[in-house]
């Protein structure tokens, strides 16, 4: 009998909220945190000038001992989330804002496992593994540690995974991944393919950016010939993805980390199950230039996820299914993607919920897709499908596609088709199915 996969822990740290629930009250209600930057002062020159920051305050040591957090403030990176000890590992290279993609992914599985009610104590940890992907690892740690050789395990790109696995004792398959913007998808890809082998019970997966903490790669993204960035800096309406005046994406930032598992293992415990994995597709078509995508790319990922999941054309005549789009409000990716899902689905695409949470969280980088999974879990399990907040007017050439503005919609769910693509050409859909047993 073939394994079934499903998804029994949840967690966000994200802009808008942190942990699943706060998240999501977030996410539904279109409740944003976009900002001037305050990390860093901006150069002039830059035309862009805000983004959506995480609030954290980074604990510091003083005489060997972790300071208290201030009173009133609200800390990611205390007790709480990360173990003191690693921040002292990690604080030693006295780089501001060093970590903190570490610090972000630890809070997250953390989370995740919290929600799973997953107690390691009772497990067989060499059947639990970690693929939480990056594209960069801690970039900043690379860039400004000195010297270099010290930061293998906490900055280099295998080490989010490493980390985590350290951290909280697991002895599974550990494996980095990168994929840009397309990573939490892919990482669920791998991890779900790990259970259905019979090699793993449980998977952490996701992906993490902080890609808020680099003045550097701000600076970057703000350039026209690297990053299609926003210049429009309206605090109100900074994105606006699929509508006629979209201008861009804004930066934002945070991890997501989900917990995949066996069914029957899963049933034994007696675990929320949030959602099922149906299906999973990747095709790369690499770009002329780096944040370029393409109709084939997004073409390939979904024909590929439909037909592993086995929607039938009478399922995508009469399920209840909403397409949660890569959505960037970037012109030519809302027009490619919407091209290639009515290329796709035909006349079906238009009875679709279509719908991007970017308007709402901000663009997390590699962080986005899995923020996007969770969102995907959520509509499942609780019937709700988000809005897309910054659309007002849709663009015609987007097509007449069935987009959800303003409010939540609540309707009982089939499928979610989760697309997501990435600088320099990865595509990957996951299609995630409500569970039935």
């Amino acid at each position: 009998m073939e394994r079934r996969v499903v998804i029994t822990g949840l967690g966000p740290i994200s802009p808008v909220g942190i942990g699943h629930l706060e998240f999501w009250d977030a996410v539904i209600h279109g409740k944003t945190n976009y900002r001037e930057i305050t990390r860093y002062p901006l150069k002039p020159e830059c035309k862009t000038r805000i983004a959506a920051e995480l609030d954290v305050y980074i604990p510091q040591i003083v005489d060997g001992n972790l300071d208290p957090l201030p009173p009133g403030i609200k800390g990611l990176n205390d007790e709480k989330y990360v173990d003191s000890s690693t921040i002292r590992k990690i604080q030693k290279f006295g780089v501001p804002f060093g970590g903190l993609s570490l610090y972000y992914a630890i809070a997250a599985a953390k989370l995740a496992m919290e929600d799973s009610h997953l107690n390691l104590d009772e497990e067989d940890l060499e059947r639990i593994g970690c693929m939480v992907a990056a594209a960069t690892g801690d970039m900043i740690l690379i860039r400004e540690a000195k010297p270099v050789f010290e930061i293998t395990q906490y900055g280099a790109m295998g080490g989010i995974s490493g980390t985590i696995a350290y951290e909280f004792g697991l002895q599974g398959v550990g494996v980095p991944l990168a994929g840009a913007c397309a990573s939490g998808n892919l990482s669920l890809q791998y991890g779900y393919k790990e259970i259905l082998s019979g090699d793993q019970d449980i998977m952490l997966v996701g992906s993490v950016s902080a890609a808020l903490a680099s003045e550097a790669f701000f600076e970057a993204c703000d350039q026209p010939t690297s990053g299609p960035m926003s210049t429009q800096n309206d605090l109100e309406r900074p994105m606006k993805p699929f509508d006629i005046d979209r201008g861009g994406f804004v930066l934002g930032e945070g991890a997501g980390v989900l917990i995949l598992e066996e069914l029957n293992h899963a049933l034994n415990r007696g675990a929320h199950i949030y959602a099922e994995v149906a299906g999973y597709a990747h095709s790369t078509d690499t770009a002329t230039h780096m944040s370029d995508v393409s109709i084939g790319g997004y073409l390939r990922a979904m024909t590929g996820a439909v037909k592993r999941a086995g929607l039938t054309e009478d399922d995508l005549q009469n399920k209840t299914i909403c397409i949660n789009t890569h959505g960037t409000s970037t012109p030519k990716n809302d027009l490619i993607e919407t091209m290639a899902i009515r290329k796709v689905f035909g006349d079906s695409a238009q009875r679709f919920f279509v719908n991007s949470i970017k308007g709402t969280t901000g663009h997390a980088q590699e962080a986005s897709s899995a923020h996007e999974l969770i969102a995907a879990a959520l509509a499942l399990d609780t019937n709700t499908i988000a809005p897309t907040i910054g659309l007002e007017n849709p663009d015609p050439e987007c097509g007449n596609l069935n987009f959800v503005k303003h409010h939540k919609v609540e309707e009982e769910l089939d499928f979610v088709i989760k697309n997501a693509s990435g600088f320099c050409g990865p595509y990957c859909t996951i299609i995630l199915k409500k569970y039935v047993d």
